[in-house]
């Protein structure tokens, strides 16, 4: 057993009693007596405790104290009637007060603790059953997840499901309706918003070739100055393509001496004309104003026509006005030949 404690001093050994006495006491809650009894005697009672009683709580003390506090504050020795050979000696125990005092409250600091301790356990346990609970529960939801997998695989895009093998006969098929589908589209398209049309003739050079293909809209088209126009001409009896100089209300004077056309007394460009212009003496005498000058009033719902090779053209000059319900529609992109594919103005 290790020495006891030799850090007692006189100053404090009135607690120590105290302390002692009060040790002695929570052991047998029967204890009387004080410490400044006869300390004589070999059957002494220290506050009506035996000798038998004392060694063996004493005993228990010492072992528990040692157990706990191994090394935290030094070993302790409780004296027992056992030591020395003779009777409890009091004032040797009322010397080791102070080492008791302490002792007894560091027993109490280390109950609060195990406590404490005991309440961190008891904490810990539940938060494990509470993850176990959540353990269990994330397997239902893993559950309920692979279900909604399978379901997701079923339902994936084609894309993405594994390739059947090849069907050179599906295949053909699925090529044949696609292409279908499209020329009902095209057809859809050149129906109700636009037409293909090929120029036929020379009237149109040097803007327009004969044999060209145009692309045509016609889907709420009213024409305006400098377009060019597809008409489905009566006078003529046939299908024109012409650029429009002047609309209902324009006033429109072709000047053969100058080689110029007006329109609302603007000139306007010669840049589409293919040569200059020449009097051939066929034109409608009437809209003569002077030698090789004519003038036009365009009436209303009606358009003035020419055509850019304005020697060589079947137009305004010679048929008339061109009222708007023979208009066809406005020639917009040229598709053929492929080396002159674009916009056409």
């Amino acid at each position: 057993m290790s020495e006891p404690n030799e850090k007692t001093t006189n100053g404090n050994i009135g607690g120590a009693d105290d302390d002692l006495e009060r040790l002695l006491n929570e052991t047998d809650p029967n204890v009387t007596g004080d410490l400044g009894a006869d300390e004589s005697g070999e059957n002494f009672h220290v506050f009506g405790t035996t000798d038998e009683d004392l060694t063996e709580d004493a005993a228990e003390l010492e072992q528990i104290l040692n157990e706990q506090f191994p090394d935290g504050v030094g070993s302790v020795h409780v004296v027992t009637p056992g030591d020395d050979d003779g009777p409890i000696n009091v004032e040797a125990i009322v010397n080791r007060g102070e080492t008791v005092a302490v002792t007894a409250e560091d027993i109490k600091r280390v109950t609060e603790a195990s406590k404490a301790v005991e309440e961190d356990i008891k904490e810990v346990s539940e938060k494990a059953e509470v993850s176990e609970d959540d353990t269990e529960d994330s397997s239902e939801v893993a559950e309920v997840s692979e279900e909604d997998i399978e379901k997701a695989k079923e339902a994936e895009p084609e894309d993405i499901k594994e390739k059947e093998p090849f069907n050179i006969g599906r295949e053909i098929l699925e090529w044949f309706e696609s292409l279908v589908f499209a020329l009902l589209i095209v057809q859809l398209v050149l129906t109700f918003l636009l037409r293909i049309v090929m120029v036929d003739g020379e009237s149109m050079t040097n803007t327009l070739q004969n044999g060209d293909r145009l692309i045509m809209t016609h889907v709420a088209y009213e024409p305006e100055r400098d377009d060019i126009v597809v008409l489905d001409s009566e006078a003529a009896n046939k299908v024109l393509i012409k650029r429009v100089i002047g609309i209902e209300g324009d006033k429109v004077v072709v000047d053969y001496n100058q080689n110029h056309v007006y329109v609302n007394d603007e000139e306007i460009s010669n840049e589409h004309i293919r040569e200059v212009m020449l009097d051939s003496f066929y034109f409608d005498p009437q809209y003569s104003v002077d030698a090789g000058v004519y003038e036009y009033e365009v009436p209303k719902d009606t358009v003035f026509v020419m055509g850019d090779n304005r020697n060589d053209s079947k137009d305004s000059r010679s048929i008339g006005f061109i009222p708007k319900s023979e208009i066809m529609g406005k020639a917009i992109f040229r598709v053929y030949p492929f080396k002159s594919l674009g916009r056409v103005d």
